[in-house]
């Protein structure tokens, strides 16, 4: 018998009916064990729960609630359909799309969830924009593939000279190239059912044609691998497993993006990737869902090497195939956070990244990680691990304002570095109760890309990009700088995350303190790499006096004679004594070896008004002060 049956505030059990069309605004459950059959479109308003098996041959639409413990919905239709909703998430417990038609529409943002397994019997399920399906069981995939697929789409560079480092959300027949399961995504919007192949060249550029054609020469793969000699060149038909990451140029067009569409079996459960030790590979977000990469380092901080987590390529400029002018670096993703790339110091030295990397990481997006020292490491992706989360949503840490932070809210500094050509680096220092002060896997990461001129946080005698500590009001932050040649070097507060004590940049050579809070520190530095000289600190621990008398010693300046005269009654040993700029630029030395030692000394200045440091080196504690000139 069919019926058009509309639910209002009462409960209602289906067993084995045909239906033409569902309105529920109240409680329907279709029973375990039984079958309902509805050839119109079924909406729900109210609570459905589908422990019992479904079959749809027109649109679903979700407004509430959808629950599901057991049983198969099925879509049967002869023409498209479509599972659409206001709340923006439906959940099933196994889905299977046997559509004669074209298949099945998924709506845009849509939160597709199906506890166990997705059988594409026949006719494509197409996730629309940014929709996403997600699988929550444990253990290896469930899915299946008849005839059917599924289509989703990403968008990379369109520019032929820009690398992009993706993975691929789907396989066809248990691993994947790049001819069996990449789709031209240009006309998706209005196509979703049939998508053009991509077409390949053995040619270096990448071109605009319909459909897109894209270059064999640029698809790499880098997996266990001991340095960057260890590309391998797979083209387009070259296979890799599922999880693995692969290089690819975009299509021609410098000023824009290039949409692609992965097509095949979609990736579901656990996999695993092998690497030798202290070896990195390029893998990848392997299931057409957002990665939580939070999840996934916890899962395995165990296999990857000390000061390392996820590294991110990003290319922004270059014009040209030649390596030696690619215009990029690589972003870092810890637990503490993530900070944007720096143009690598093998490449062209121009140019910021734009991207600061999140939790979430995207479908189809690629990344580096190196394996354990002397043990390797077993990477594991899983489905605990996959979330819904549209592209640019961000997450959240917590911590509370005390003399030690105890997680309530994110707290993070991120301190800004220019050089004189104004090369910028970004370094994070996050405060998280209950890490360590030394090497924390997981929320600590090296500095992976070293500049000649460039900012690091010294731990552990290396260079981080991002350190995670217990805050103490009272700590002071080893901060690493490199000069290739004496300059002005920049440094200053980029961003704060609940933050709103003094930052501090103590220059322990010259005994300056700058209150970054208050501005950009302008610092001359030498030639070198200096480790040791610079601090942070958050409260005033190193000397920096207004006052112009320090215990015996006095200083003055004589403005008439246009001299420093230091009066020194008790004859101290002096032995040396240095002028700065307020910037930390040396501006005079005396070197003092006579004895007895004087009780004046008297050091010629005609430099023009301002704040200068007198830094005086005696037998005994070293003594600096600050001298205004007016």
């Amino acid at each position: 018998m069919k019926l058009y049956l509309q639910v209002l505030l009462f409960m209602v059990s289906v067993n084995q009916n045909t239906i033409a069309q569902v309105y529920s605004t109240g409680v329907f459950k279709v029973e375990n064990g039984t079958n309902l059959y509805t050839t119109g479109t079924f909406t729900n308003k109210g609570t459905l729960t589908t422990d019992g098996n479904l079959y749809l041959k027109a649109d679903f639409v979700n407004d509430n609630t959808v629950s599901s413990t057991s049983g198969t919905t099925y879509f049967t239709g002869s023409s498209t359909q479509n599972i659409t909703g206001t709340t923006k998430q439906v959940t099933f417990y196994n889905l299977n799309i046997n559509n004669s038609g074209l298949g099945v529409k998924v709506a845009d943002s849509l939160d597709l969830v199906v506890a166990n397994s997705v059988a594409l019997t026949s006719g494509i399920l197409s996730l629309t924009g940014e929709a996403q399906l997600i699988q929550t069981h444990s253990g290896v995939s469930a899915n299946s593939t008849v005839s059917g697929k599924l289509f989703i789409s990403q968008q990379g560079t369109s520019d032929k000279y820009k690398f992009n480092y993706w993975s691929s959300p789907v396989n066809v027949g248990g691993q994947y190239s790049l001819s069996s399961c990449l789709y031209d995504g240009t006309y998706f919007l209005t196509n979703s059912f049939t998508p053009s192949a991509v077409v390949y060249t053995s040619s270096y550029d990448g071109s605009q044609s319909n459909p897109i054609t894209i270059s064999n020469y640029w698809i790499y793969k880098f997996i266990n691998q001991a340095d960057a000699y260890g590309w391998a060149q797979i083209g387009s038909s070259g296979l890799l497993n599922i999880g693995e990451g692969f290089t690819m140029k975009g299509t021609g067009n410098a000023d824009g993006t290039q949409n692609y569409v992965f097509g095949g079996t979609p990736n579901d459960g656990t996999y695993t990737h092998s690497i030798s030790a202290d070896k990195m590979s390029i893998l990848g977000n392997p299931y057409p869902s957002a990665l939580d990469a939070n999840q996934f380092i916890t899962d395995n901080l165990t296999s990857f090497a000390d000061g390392t987590v996820i590294y991110f390529w990003e290319h922004w400029g270059g014009g040209s195939h030649y390596t030696t002018d690619y215009q990029g670096g690589y972003s870092t993703y810890s637990l503490s956070g993530g900070t944007p790339a720096t143009a690598h110091p093998d490449l062209t030295q121009s140019g910021l990244g734009v991207i600061t990397p999140k939790r979430y990481i995207p479908v189809g997006q690629g990344f580096f990680v190196q394996a354990a020292t002397g043990t390797g490491g077993n990477f594991v992706f899983n489905n605990s691990q996959r979330k819904f989360e549209v592209k640019g949503v961000n997450s959240v840490f917590t911590r509370a304002n005390q003399n030690k932070v105890a997680s309530a809210v994110d707290v993070r500094i991120r301190l800004g570095h220019e050089d004189a050509l104004g090369f910028h680096r970004q370094i994070l220092v996050s405060f998280i109760d209950g890490t360590t002060p030394g090497i924390d896997i997981g929320y600590d990461a090296k500095m992976i890309d070293v500049s000649a001129n460039d900012m690091y946080w010294y731990l552990n005698d290396e260079a981080y990009v991002i350190q995670a500590q217990p805050y103490y009001n009272i700590m002071e932050l080893p901060l690493g700088i490199t000069s290739s040649s004496e300059q002005i070097h920049k440094i200053m507060i980029d961003q704060l995350e609940n933050f709103v004590e003094p930052i501090l940049l103590i220059d322990t050579e010259t005994g300056l303190t700058y209150n970054l809070s208050e501005g950009t520190a302008n610092v001359s530095i030498p030639a070198g790499t200096f480790n040791t000289r610079f601090k942070i600190a958050f409260m005033q621990t190193t000397f920096s006096n207004p006052e112009v008398e320090l215990n015996s010693l006095k200083i003055v300046y004589n403005r008439g004679a246009k001299n420093i005269e230091i009066f020194n009654p008790n004859q101290e040993e002096i032995n040396q004594i240095d002028v700065y700029s307020i910037s930390g630029q040396l501006i005079n030395r005396l070197e003092l070896d006579r004895k007895p030692f004087q009780e004046k000394i008297t050091i010629p200045f005609k430099q023009s008004t301002g704040v200068y440091l007198i830094k005086i080196n005696k037998s005994s504690q070293p003594q600096s002060f600050k001298l205004a000139i007016y």
